[in-house]
């Protein structure tokens, strides 16, 4: 926002009311509000800007030192107030108690398992290559007559796999056919998932096989699993399917979108819609499908690990150690980075994250600050042409609780200027008076690692005719 000045033939760009980055337009061009760059800072329900807690260690387990964290999943057990978080990391699968992480099962590969709870007070886990499994809590059971799929998904009293599916009926007539097309299911038969490969029939008397080809004009490979609005959404490499029905004897499968963004390893979260990580970014699956995270692209990259969690309102995803935020409620976007992040996951209650390094946090859980910094956009006054001279900054802020040093820069046309450092524990107002040359277009580059809260960055400048000296 651009007053005049006080002294003559000056302006001073004002910034307050923060709310959030937009990387997909050019900082000259930037609507008052956003920023061209922030990492580690949170908008407040006052539009200011806030530091945030580091993430909080709550373990990792003992002797793993390099096997990267690559699944998480928090298990509800039907005693209330119960429950085990499951780690995978590399090939080796471990429950913790909030205490002490135990090894419960090795697998032969480190292809990321999938989780399912909710009945009997049994967890099942689907591995790719090994199989599928119950655990009790003690015992981990293999059955035998189940396929191996990428994906597990509960809806009602089914078990849905799928992606990369390999059929693996064991007696006779045996089936071992690759189907990475095809979503099998199993019912509830006496309190377990057994039932795969049995068949029943519908209301015409007709066989119904508890499987569904997505046949695609190109066959591909299921990529996610989900369930929104009292049916099963299913992801392929080149489209979005959809399973309607209320049991598979009257199942339809319609498509939704073909040819459009799909997910990456069935990186799909749940809140007002369907979100998802597509290899472009954040999506959304509403009335249509939708790439919604085009003010974030400054930061998104491929990467070797992708995740998603949704947490109180918000939508966070990861491509590597940068993570992105999704405010539902604001529609506005932040960013985050965390060294080595490799798994990011989210319960009702909390938001964990995983490193390549074998480490456990919760989001959000320390006492100290991550390091943090913010670029506004470019300020040029409503003319490229002008030259100006910069007379004033002033940063208005909250007063930290410990000592806070911040350190300011000018960046003048290209060319990265230090004015200067102030401790946000010591006045709400810390001014720089300015001696640079004139310039045409400016940004204000501010950063710390300690507790700050921003309310307002304003520069003056003097303006001067063009061709001045």
């Amino acid at each position: 926002m651009l007053i005049k000045g006080k002294l003559k033939n000056s302006i001073i760009e004002q910034m307050m009311g923060f709310k959030g980055i937009a990387t997909d337009i050019d900082p000259i061009l930037l609507p008052d509000g956003f920023l061209s760059e922030m990492e580690n800072l949170t908008v407040t329900n006052q539009a200011t800007l806030s530091s945030i807690l580091a993430p909080l260690l709550i373990g990792f387990p003992s002797g793993l030192t390099t096997d990267p964290i690559i699944s998480i999943f928090n298990w509800k057990r039907d005693v209330a107030g119960t429950s085990l978080l499951m780690v995978q990391a590399g090939a080796k699968l471990y429950s913790y108690n909030g205490t002490t992480f135990t090894l419960i099962k090795t697998f032969t590969t480190t292809d990321r398992a999938s989780f399912s709870g909710g009945f009997f007070d049994k967890l099942y886990i689907m591995h790719w290559k090994d199989g599928f499994f119950s655990f009790d809590g003690t015992n981990f059971t293999t059955v035998s007559e189940a396929p191996r799929s990428k994906y597990l998904l509960l809806w009602q009293t089914y078990l849905f796999g799928g992606g990369d599916l390999y059929e693996n009926k064991t007696t006779a007539p045996t089936d071992y056919t690759y189907a990475p097309f095809r979503v099998r299911w199993s019912g509830i038969i006496d309190d377990k998932f057994e039932s795969w490969y049995e068949s029943g029939t519908n209301s015409a008397g007709e066989t119904v096989n508890n499987f569904i080809d997505m046949r695609t004009p190109e066959s591909s490979n299921i990529t996610g699993m989900g369930v929104w609005n009292r049916r099963i959404i299913i992801f392929t490499e080149d489209s979005i399917e959809e399973i309607v029905g209320s049991s598979p004897s009257n199942f339809v499968v319609n498509t939704i979108y073909r040819g459009r963004l799909t997910t990456i390893n069935n990186n799909v979260g749940y809140y007002d819609f369907v979100y998802y990580v597509s290899p472009e970014g954040l999506c959304i699956l509403a009335s249509q499908d939708i790439l919604i995270s085009k003010a974030y692209q400054k930061y998104w990259k491929t990467a070797t690990y992708y995740g998603i969690g949704i947490y109180d309102g918000k939508v966070y995803f990861m491509n590597g150690e940068d993570l992105g935020m999704f405010n539902t409620q604001t529609k506005f976007f932040e960013h985050y980075k965390y060294p080595l992040t490799s798994a990011l996951y989210s319960s009702k209650d909390d938001l964990y994250l995983g490193t390549s390094d074998g480490k456990i946090y919760k989001w959000k859980g320390e006492t100290t600050y991550l390091p943090w910094s913010l670029k506004t956009k470019k300020i040029h006054y409503g003319s490229l042409k002008k030259y100006k001279r910069p007379i004033l900054l002033s940063i208005t802020h909250n007063l930290s609780a410990a000592s806070s040093t911040v350190t300011v820069k000018l960046i003048l046309d290209g060319v990265s200027n230090t004015v200067g450092t102030f401790d946000a524990s010591l006045k709400t107002i810390d001014e720089f008076i300015l001696s640079y040359d004139v310039f045409k277009v400016a940004q204000v580059e501010l950063s710390g690692t300690e507790e700050v809260e921003i309310i307002g960055i304003e520069l003056m400048s003097k303006i001067r005719g063009v061709g001045y000296v």
